[in-house]
C-alpha cells in the first residue's frame, strides 16, 4: 500500500553525483522501504534533474545520466517512495531562485522539507556538504556519500534511521562494485590477484567491470521496455479478455497479448518480451536466433532461470548479439521508446570494459 506523502515520516533528498554514480543503492533502497511499508520519500530536486538532463550530452556521463532519469521516471510514475520537487515547494521566491547556484537550489530544497518532517540530504559533494553545515545549521541531517565506501540500500539505512526503529538486517546488503568508467583498471595481470585490497576499494577489473556493467544493463533496458509497452498499450484499444474457455492456441498462431493484471512496471521480462512480439510476430525469430536469447541475457545473475550468468561470463560476442536485438527493438519502435539513445550512451563503456573497439 502506498504511503500519503503527508503521513511520512522523513525526506532524503538527493544530489545529483550519488544518483550518477550509486543509482543501484537507492534502487535496492527504494525497493526496500516499499516493501517493509517505511514511511520515508526519496526527493529528487529540480535541479538534479535539469543538471541530469544536461549531462545527457557529455559522453562519460551520458549513461549514467540517462539510467538515472529513466529511474526517476519510472518511479515517481510508480510508487509514492520516489518524488519530485514541484516549482511551488522552495523558500524563495522564483525571482530569488533564479539566482542561486545548482547547490543553493538543492540545499534549499532540504530546507524547504525539512520545515514539514525531517529531512536528509544525501550528496558526494564536499562543497554541498560544508554548505550545508554552514546554513542549515543543524535542521537536516547530512549523509556524505564517500565514493571509496561501498555504500548498500542497508548502510544507507543504518544511516538514516535509530538502530531501535528499523530492522537493519531486512535491507539488501549488496555491496557489489559499482561500475565506472573512471574505476576500473585499464590492464589485468596474474599479479592483480594476490594484490592487498582494502574492502572498501572500489577500483575493479575489466571482468569485475563486465559483470557490474550488465547489471546495470539489465535494470535499465527492463525499465525501458516496460516504458515502451506502456506508450503501445496506450495506443491500443481495449479489448476483451479471452475466455478460459476457448480452444487450444497452435505455437505456429500468432501470440496474443499477455493477460497479466498486474501493473506494467511489474510484469516480468518474458511478458514485456511477449508483448512486443504480439505486437510484431517478426520479433519472434529475432530475439530466439542466434544465441542468446534476449530474456536469457536480461536475467539477473544467481537467479532460478536456466542459463542465467554474470556479465564475465557471456563472451563479448554475446554482449553484441543480444545488444544487437535491443537495437532492432529500438528501431521497430524509434518513436516510442528510447532504447537506441541508450545504446548510443552506453557504447562507450562497452568498449572500456571489453578493452577493444565495439560495434552493436
Amino acid at each position: 500500500m502506498k504511503a500519503p506523502l503527508e503521513e511520512s515520516q522523513a525526506f532524503l533528498v538527493l544530489d545529483t553525483n550519488v544518483l550518477l554514480h550509486d543509482l543501484n543503492v537507492f534502487v535496492n533502497f527504494v525497493k526496500d522501504i516499499e516493501r517493509l511499508r517505511i514511511p520515508l520519500i526519496v526527493v529528487i530536486p529540480r535541479a538534479v534533474l535539469s543538471e541530469l538532463d544536461g549531462q545527457k550530452n557529455d559522453v562519460g556521463l551520458q549513461w549514467f545520466s540517462r539510467r538515472a532519469s529513466s529511474w526517476i521516471f519510472e518511479e515517481m510514475r510508480r510508487t509514492q517512495h520516489v518524488k519530485g520537487q514541484a516549482s511551488s515547494e522552495t523558500i524563495f521566491v522564483p525571482s530569488e531562485q533564479r539566482l542561486l547556484t545548482n547547490d543553493e537550489k538543492i540545499l534549499n530544497c532540504a530546507l524547504y522539507f525539512s520545515q514539514r518532517r525531517h529531512t536528509l540530504l544525501c550528496t558526494g559533494d564536499k562543497n554541498l556538504c560544508i554548505l550545508a553545515q554552514s546554513e542549515a545549521q543543524g535542521t537536516i541531517g547530512i549523509i556524505e556519500f564517500n565514493q571509496r565506501v561501498a555504500w548498500s540500500s542497508r548502510r544507507l539505512a543504518e544511516s538514516i534511521f535509530p538502530h531501535e526503529v528499523v530492522d537493519f538486517d531486512a535491507f539488501s546488503d549488496n555491496y557489489g562494485k559499482n561500475y565506472k568508467k573512471a574505476s576500473v583498471m585499464k590492464e589485468e595481470n596474474d599479479n592483480s590477484m594476490s594484490m592487498d585490497v582494502d574492502e572498501d576499494d572500489l577500483t575493479m577489473t575489466l571482468v569485475d567491470a563486465r559483470t557490474s556493467l550488465h547489471i546495470q544493463v539489465i535494470n535499465h533496458f527492463k525499465t525501458l521496455l516496460a516504458e515502451l509497452v506502456v506508450c503501445l498499450e496506450k495506443k491500443t484499444p481495449a479489448t476483451s479478455a479471452p475466455s478460459m474457455h476457448a480452444p487450444p492456441i497452435s505455437i505456429h498462431a500468432p501470440k496474443r497479448r499477455p493477460t497479466n493484471p498486474n501493473p506494467i512496471s511489474e510484469w516480468s521480462l518474458s511478458e514485456l518480451l511477449d508483448y512486443l512480439e504480439y505486437k510484431d510476430s517478426k520479433l519472434d525469430d529475432v530475439l530466439k536466433r542466434p544465441h542468446p536469447p534476449l530474456d536469457r541475457f536480461l536475467t539477473p545473475p544467481y537467479t532460478e532461470r536456466s542459463g542465467a550468468r554474470r556479465g564475465q561470463d557471456w563472451s563479448r560476442q554475446d554482449w553484441l548479439i543480444a545488444l544487437g536485438k535491443l537495437k532492432w527493438i529500438g528501431e521497430r519502435w524509434q518513436k516510442d521508446c528510447s532504447i537506441l539513445e541508450s545504446l548510443r550512451d552506453l557504447h562507450p563503456h562497452l568498449e572500456t570494459v571489453f578493452g577493444q573497439a565495439m560495434k552493436i
